[in-house]
């Protein structure tokens, strides 16, 4: 699903006729555009396989200034004494900047739409859809028609990311201790 097919199935849910190019001057498209991109932050803003690096170490510059590259949506460090604020680092318990300081942690980035997963187009696309349908026309039928197929595209999202993730009860402690006392 490209930007443009997506842009089509906001302006149909909205009872309006697709267009052929997303430069054409059409007034809702005016309305579909900003939609899909808060919808795309929205989505890509949880964290998923596909735009979250973890172990991730950012480095102070030369002026001691510890920042994140400009695409972050959040950035989640290890030192639980460490909070991102935006675009800064503080520490936690007083709230003055970090200054010279490497922090590890959580990355998650902003993708433009044609670089996601079909899943994650899709979750998007009707994401965006549902929510400039329901600003235009409150909840009806097409609206949880639209919610119906969210859902839907939602939870294959949701399934792909925990097959991509490779999660194994056995790498817990707790399992490894339970599966030794198992054997003797």
């Amino acid at each position: 699903m490209l930007k443009l097919d997506a842009i089509n199935l906001i302006l149909r849910s909205m009872g309006e006729h697709p267009v052929s190019s997303l430069d054409v001057q059409y007034p809702t498209l005016n309305i579909a555009l900003p939609a899909l991109d808060v919808a795309t932050d929205t989505i890509l803003s949880e964290g998923w396989w596909f735009n979250t690096r973890y172990k991730v170490s950012l480095l102070a510059d030369i002026n001691g200034v510890t920042t994140v590259p400009g695409n972050t949506l959040s950035f989640y460090p290890d030192n639980e004494c460490i909070t991102f604020e935006g675009t800064r680092f503080i520490w936690a318990d007083t709230g003055n900047p970090l200054v010279n300081q490497t922090v590890c942690g959580r990355l998650v980035t902003s993708l433009d739409y044609d670089a996601c997963p079909t899943t994650a187009k899709y979750t998007i696309a009707y994401q965006a859809a549902y929510d400039t349908y329901v600003a235009d026309n409150g909840i009806d039928s097409t609206a949880q028609d639209l919610r119906n197929k969210l859902a839907g595209w939602a939870s294959a999202l949701s399934s792909m990311h925990t097959r991509s993730r490779k999660v194994s009860s056995f790498k817990r402690p707790t399992v490894s201790r339970w599966l030794n006392n198992l054997r003797g």
